[in-house]
């Protein structure tokens, strides 16, 4: 069971994990900011954090990498000329992702120096200019070569930013100084200042007219601007704290998201008169106007569209959780929309205004399994729904496989050579050729189950899947049909499953029954039971003493078990609560417990069952797991999108 879904699992049926993430800098970049080594924690024994490899960017970082953390997305600002996505997030990094949506990847990251949000680009240079409303500049990028430019000085808090084509020039609506700053895009140096209403947030240009739109939150009114004069020449109330506005070309209408009345007044751009108001439920704040099918596009709890030939409501798709920016590519017709509480964008077709992908600027790793053949380590990324395979040589991430909903625990499979993945959201299994890294077959489980925890018999050839919900059963897989032969009824939710290679038993921690089942793989039958007082969550096996380890879900220690006798050996008293991940180094004797809120792990003696050391690594560490090729150690971190690579000795 992935641990940060347990709560959400119990309560919906359903396995969701929204982790924040954070990144460096991919390689040839900006440099990025010193990274926190994180080494608070004196390490007396088990290794150290030899390198962390942040998967979202394929980057390896000398060392541990602590970086800060990342509410959500902020703004989106869409580069015409290449196609490409600037995508700025709530983070200390002071980092923008560039997207380019049709691999539907982040291709680089720029280091930005400010807390930017969505921008304007100029198609004339080639320029983006992100408002930065922490520093009172506007953030100016070279969209040829995705580096800072420089940053222009403006008012107090800007909020949006838009380009006049007919003039050159860049306005800024400037929220805490109630104005516009009007900057000369060739010389990126300010002109003139326009006063406007009380808190102005958005900005739009109207080209037949060459006027321009402000939207004033505190003063409910749109000022009109004529950007041949640069003059305020109107004012047009609409409705209460109007946040975002959208220039239609085809109607020549633009269309106003008021967020505190919940509904989108819409302006004719001829004669400057509201025609019409447009419910939409919710508090929009964002909007857009995609020309390839007329419609609008607003953001409010969820992604709202407006057909802009009827001024009618015809669809509502959700759109990631807090939707706050979006933006319309006119060139392939889909739509972008950010989530301030998310890191992934939601794609919308504009054909069918569907979602229709999403696309992570971060990762959420989590289990992960290594295959001996090929030497790879396979982690699962729940948020994005596929896996990553790690070439573990290099240190790189070599291809990302796309499973079930909700992918979490996993196994190797030595016989044949595949890998399963339990996608507890979608309650399958799906099954992995190592050879082609390939998704050869889906084994689809009761729906509803959450299957959780997964382990394989070496001996049967058999894989052995619990449930976290539904009735506690225990499916049995043959590995060389890929079809489940069995059910074996063990009471109880299991949280994990591991395999003990001594005695053929394959175990199940239930941790609301505060217990441990072993389930005999000769004979598929429960042949011992183990209690527990806490509530046993995570299992590693040592091969070598033949015990079992147990980590306590909510309680701070690691429970000893015997394989020959199903009698608890020892307790271990941890330093902190709350794990979840635990592994077993049988080589060096060494026990590796994650602890998710200090960002360390605990390392632990099998020989005198205490603890012997503490290693710093990533951000929300979760889970471990042992490479018995190279004799490393890797750490999922959750809450950093990485993976720390420990050295024991």
């Amino acid at each position: 069971m992935t641990w940060a879904s347990c709560v959400r699992a119990i309560s919906t049926g359903l396995v969701v994990l929204l982790i924040c993430s954070v990144w460096p800098m991919a390689s040839g970049l900006a440099s990025p900011a010193s990274p926190n080594r994180g080494g608070a924690a004196p390490l007396l024994s088990g290794g150290s954090v030899v390198d962390t490899l942040v998967l979202f960017n394929n980057t390896v970082v000398s060392g541990n990498f602590l970086p800060s953390n990342v509410v959500g997305l902020a703004g989106i600002t869409l580069d015409t000329t290449n196609g490409l996505l600037f995508v700025t997030a709530l983070d200390e990094n002071e980092n923008i992702s560039v997207v380019n949506p049709v691999l539907g990847k982040v291709v680089a990251t720029v280091a930005s120096g400010g807390q930017a949000l969505s921008g304007a680009y100029d198609v004339t240079s080639g320029s983006l200019y992100l408002p930065d409303p922490g520093a009172n500049d506007v953030i100016v990028i070279a969209g040829a070569t995705n580096t800072v430019l420089t940053s222009v000085p403006v008012g107090s808090s800007p909020d949006a930013v838009a380009f006049d084509s007919s003039n050159g020039m860049v306005y800024v609506a400037d929220a805490g100084s109630n104005n516009v700053t009007v900057i000369n895009g060739a010389t990126e140096k300010v002109l003139t200042s326009i006063p406007v209403g009380t808190g102005p947030s958005a900005i739009a240009f109207d080209p037949s007219n060459g006027f321009l739109y402000v939207t004033n939150g505190g003063s409910n009114n749109v000022t009109v601007v004529n950007g041949g004069t640069n003059k305020a020449v109107a004012t047009v109330p609409v409705g209460g704290d109007p946040l975002g506005i959208a220039f239609d070309n085809r109607n020549g209408f633009l269309y106003v998201a008021n967020g505190g009345t919940g509904n989108v007044s819409v302006i004719n751009g001829a004669t400057d008169m509201v025609v019409t108001s447009i419910s939409v439920g919710g508090a929009p704040n964002a909007i857009a106007f995609d020309n390839k099918n007329g419609f609008v596009y607003a953001t409010a709890s969820i992604a709202v569209v407006i057909n802009g030939a009827t001024e009618k409501v015809v669809a509502r798709q959700p759109a990631g959780d807090g939707p706050d920016a979006v933006v319309c590519d006119g060139a392939n017709g889909d739509v972008y929309v950010a989530a301030d509480e998310s890191l992934g964008l939601s794609v919308l077709s504009g054909a069918t205004d569907k979602v229709i992908a999403p696309i992570l600027t971060g990762a959420t790793p989590g289990p992960a399994v290594f295959d001996s053949r090929n030497g790879y380590m396979y982690v699962t990324n729940y948020e994005a729904d596929d896996v990553l395979v790690v070439n573990v040589v290099k240190n790189q991430v070599v291809a990302t496989i796309q499973v079930g909903r909700g992918p979490g625990d996993l196994a190797y499979d030595s016989k044949n050579g595949n890998i399963y993945v339990v996608d507890g959201a979608s309650s399958e299994v799906s099954v992995i050729q190592g050879a082609t890294n390939k998704v050869v077959s889906t084994i689809v489980l009761v729906p509803g189950t959450s299957p959780s925890g997964i382990a394989f018999d070496s001996k049967n050839g058999c894989l052995y899947v619990g449930e976290f919900l539904y009735q506690g059963n225990v499916k049995v897989i043959d590995g060389s049909t890929n079809q489940v032969v069995k059910e074996i009824p063990i009471g109880g939710a299991t949280w994990d499953m591991v395999y003990d290679s001594s005695n053929g038993l394959i175990y199940a921690s239930n941790t609301f029954e505060h217990k441990l089942t072993a389930i005999d793989g000769a004979t598929n039958k429960v042949v011992a039971t183990v209690h527990f007082a806490g509530d046993p969550g995570p299992l590693a096996f040592d091969s070598k003493n033949g015990f079992l380890y147990v980590a306590d879900e909510y309680d701070s220690n690691v429970t000893v078990v015997s394989g020959a006798t199903e009698k608890v050996v020892a307790t271990i008293r941890l330093p902190v609560e709350y794990g979840p991940g635990i592994g077993v180094d049988s080589q060096a004797g060494l026990v590796y417990v994650t602890e998710v809120l200090s960002n360390n792990v605990t390392v632990l003696s099998v020989a005198t069952n205490s603890v012997v050391g503490t290693i710093a690594v990533g951000q929300g560490p979760a889970y471990a797991a042992f490479d018995s090729a190279t004799g490393f150690f890797y750490v999922s971190n959750s809450g950093s999108g990485s993976e720390s690579i420990i050295n024991p000795t």
